[in-house]
């Protein structure tokens, strides 16, 4: 029996195919006979034809013997080449013409041995990526060196998230040739950061709202902040420590003050996923002037004048300053009353357009007290009398002759005359040309309460 004794072929998956055998090292023939070599033969040719080797040997006879010499059982990966595995060597195909061979087999140790394709999947390191509010994932893991072409082998595990964090890879393969490969996976991290707020135009953005207040000698300021364009579904709340006025003093409407948000933070459930650039923002307002009365005047009382008009007097002081505010009041005041009519302590509005201040942070609302005063009746005369001539007769009783009629009325007034007056007193009980005389006036009454009779027109 013809025995082949070959050393076998270790190789790594991915040289050999199904139809390209790698060729193991010249092989040893020699007869054989109950386990024991008993001629060795000597090597003449060999021919490779796929993965079918043909050899040529001769016998110390010079009778050729001729066979081939094939791995039995090979199964092929998806991309061709012969899977990880031991493959024996057999003969087939054995002429010996003239030979001493007794057996038409042969016998051949050694195998064909593929070993693991040593590969490394690495995750790659991803990042710091900046949060966008999407889910953002690892690219894909490197293989070194590359998976054999159309070998079925998948990667898994690649790191992925979306808020702000580190993400670990968990690599993994499977599919149906990963027994082809001696696989080490190298994992490594996907990093996301905070989104800036303001960092991108049109991105979030984080905006300032501060409210005008009445002068109070404070910088001290109130407004709001709120979260704009944030990436969708994202709830994010902005907060602040402080708010102060670059200045405590009013300005004009025309160039608002500075009002700067201090210890700004942000809350809800995606803050963790923002960062400010800076802990301060700042938005515009106006410190508008604080109302203050005036004090110290007095409306002054008058006869009637059938106007409104009133007379103010008094030196203006000014109520209602705060802290240690002190300020000037310059100008005088009118007034006028709310009824033109005769009455007592008849409310008098005051016009304080006249005062100008010396502290800008104030206005002047009004007076500290309501300001009264008085309308007395004006005094009108009687015409239209006359008084006649008498005889002595030892007493002053005069008589008094004609129509009375009023003399005095302001402007468009009018009042109605009853009575009559028949009697006076002269101002001597002796005889005299042109005595006076006084009429006796009781009898007259007016319907017009704005004036008073004080006597005759003389």
């Amino acid at each position: 029996q013809l025995q082949i004794t070959t050393s076998g072929v270790t190789t790594v998956y991915g040289t050999g195919t199904s139809g390209n055998i790698i060729t193991p090292a010249q092989p040893v023939a020699s007869y054989s006979t109950g386990g024991s070599n008993i001629s060795a033969l000597t090597f003449v040719s060999a021919a490779t034809n796929g993965n079918v080797i043909s050899y040529v040997y001769r016998d110390a006879t010079n009778a050729l013997v001729s066979f081939n010499l094939a791995p039995t059982g090979t199964v092929s990966s998806t991309s061709g080449n012969i899977k990880v595995g031991n493959y024996a060597y057999a003969v087939s195909g054995l002429v010996s013409a003239s030979s001493g061979l007794t057996s038409s087999s042969a016998i051949a140790n050694g195998s064909l041995t593929v070993i693991p394709l040593d590969i490394t999947f690495t995750a790659p390191i991803t990042g710091p990526l900046t949060y966008n509010g999407q889910v953002q994932t690892q690219g894909a893991a490197a293989a070194s060196p590359a998976i054999l072409t159309n070998d079925l082998v998948a990667i898994s595990g690649l790191a992925s998230g979306k808020n702000v964090g580190v993400y670990g890879s968990n690599l993994a393969v499977s599919g149906a040739d990963v027994s082809n490969y001696n696989i080490t996976l190298v994992n490594n991290n996907l990093t996301i950061t905070p989104y800036i707020i303001g960092s991108v135009a049109g991105g979030p953005v984080l905006t300032a709202a501060a409210n005008d207040k009445v002068y109070n000698t404070t910088t001290s300021a109130t407004g709001s902040l709120a979260m704009a364009n944030l990436f969708p579904g994202d709830s994010v709340a902005a907060n602040y420590a402080s708010a102060a006025f670059a200045s405590a003093i009013v300005n004009t409407p025309s160039s608002p003050q500075t009002v700067t948000f201090d210890g700004v933070t942000l809350s809800g459930a995606a803050a963790n996923n923002y960062a400010l650039a800076s802990t301060s923002t700042t938005a515009s307002a106006n410190i508008t002037p604080a109302p203050i009365t005036i004090s110290g005047l007095v409306a002054n009382n008058k006869v009637y004048t059938s106007t409104t008009a009133a007379t103010i007097s008094g030196a203006p002081i000014v109520t209602g300053l705060l802290g240690s505010d002190t300020s000037t009041v310059t100008g005088s005041a009118v007034g006028t009353f709310t009824s033109p009519n005769v009455a007592n302590n008849i409310t008098v509005t005051a016009d304080l357009a006249g005062l100008t201040l010396g502290n800008s942070n104030y206005y002047i609302t009004g007076v500290t007290a309501p300001l009264v005063a008085n309308i007395t009746p004006a005094p009108l005369t009687i015409g239209g009398l006359i008084a006649l001539n008498n005889v002595f007769d030892g007493t002053n009783v005069a008589v008094i002759a004609g129509t009375p009629h009023l003399l005095g009325l302001i402007g468009s007034d009018a009042s109605v005359l009853s009575g009559s007056v028949t009697s006076g007193n002269f101002v001597s009980v002796s005889v005299g040309n042109d005595l006076r005389v006084h009429p006796n006036l009781t009898a007259l009454s007016m319907g017009n309460t704005n004036y008073y009779l004080v006597g005759i027109d003389e």
